[in-house]
């Protein structure tokens, strides 16, 4: 990103350059040159606006938690339950893991949650204290 601005202000010197130096040879400036010289400025300043306003795009006010479920002996789980509590607003979500015993809760607000996997025959897990910012 830097690279281009730096580039983009190579070419203005340049252009700008090349027209004081027209200028100085002739004693009028001809107008393909000023305007020239003009749309320069304008694209310069449009970029570097366009340039700001991109690394201000904020990242988003929401999470995720992901995760896969194992047995004992290391192997996925599929189709495990997962429930994911909002502690705070005691809102919960219910997830089903995939093939690979993979889970993955999106759109998650900033707050503290429980996560609870389960699994007809293998025992309850169950993590607190999982925090979103």
């Amino acid at each position: 990103m830097t690279a281009l601005i730096i580039r983009w202000y190579s070419v203005y010197t340049y252009l700008v350059g090349e027209v004081l130096m027209q200028s100085m040879i002739q004693p009028k400036v001809t107008p393909a040159c000023a305007t020239l010289a003009s749309l320069v400025r304008v694209l310069a300043v449009a970029c570097v606006a366009l340039l700001a306003g991109a690394a201000a795009h904020p990242q988003g006010s929401t999470g995720r938690i992901l995760g896969v479920v194992t047995d004992q002996s290391g192997g996925n789980v599929a189709g495990a339950n997962v429930t994911i509590t909002d502690v705070a607003r005691g809102v919960s979500q219910t997830l089903a893991t995939d093939a690979d015993g993979a889970y993955v809760a999106v759109n998650i607000l900033p707050g503290t949650y429980t996560l609870r996997a389960e699994f007809k025959g293998f025992k309850v897990f169950e993590r607190k204290n999982i925090l979103v910012e």
